[in-house]
């Protein structure tokens, strides 16, 4: 993945092809990583417990535990349907989709399965039961409105996410709370956890990214 990312655009080229290449220089250390434009924020246990005894409803409280316990991204969360849930085993699939009217996606297709507590899904279960009423098989819906019944969109959850901040006091993005997922999961695995490993549970696709 490195020399192909170093030579040539995504297209695979024999190995033998990169010795005739002046453009690129003999010093240059192809594993260097580029410097992070500023710090990664995350949420400590404590601040996340606040935001969300903040949730209004039991809907946001939910998007908010799958994004910390589960590491999805906004749009992958978005993008999940209730076929998505495996209940019996506490795992939520993550699958790719082309077309959806939220205009959702997973990034790089980036398919997989993650698992939650136990206290995750039962939350999710109770949410479900609420929804039933409406004929959809998005996860998150909006519930009232003109689009009530219809699912979330990306403008949806950023208002939610600045009236957790106004409520909590504490300034939060949906992205934190993946940042969070993989902080807290260095800590809780220890020191025989690999990035490697990270790598997997996040489903990056460049382990710089992990890194």
């Amino acid at each position: 993945d490195v020399y192909r990312d170093c030579f040539g655009g995504g297209h695979f080229k024999s190995f033998l092809h990169g010795m005739h290449i002046k453009a690129i220089k003999e010093h240059r250390n192809v594993l260097k990583l580029r410097t992070p434009k500023k710090q990664i924020m995350y949420l400590t246990t404590e601040e996340f417990e606040k935001i969300f005894n903040c949730a209004k409803n039991i809907r946001d409280k939910c998007f908010l535990a799958i994004g910390f316990y589960g590491g999805l991204r906004k749009s992958e969360i978005l993008n999940l349907r209730i076929s998505d849930i495996a209940f019996w085993d506490n795992r939520i699939d993550i699958v790719p989709r082309e077309g959806n009217i939220n205009g959702s996606r997973v990034k790089n297709y980036a398919e997989g399965s993650v698992y939650v507590p136990n206290e995750v899904m039962q939350l999710i279960v109770k949410y479900i039961g609420q929804g039933k009423k409406y004929n959809c098989d998005y996860l998150f819906i909006n519930m009232r409105g003109k689009n009530k019944g219809k699912p979330m969109n990306a403008d949806n959850i950023d208002y939610i996410f600045r009236e957790l901040s106004r409520l909590s006091g504490i300034k939060v993005k949906p992205h934190m709370l993946r940042h969070s997922f993989a902080v807290h999961r260095i800590s809780e695995q220890g020191v025989n956890y690999s990035l490697v490993a990270l790598q997997h549970d996040m489903r990056h696709k460049s382990i710089e990214s992990t890194m």
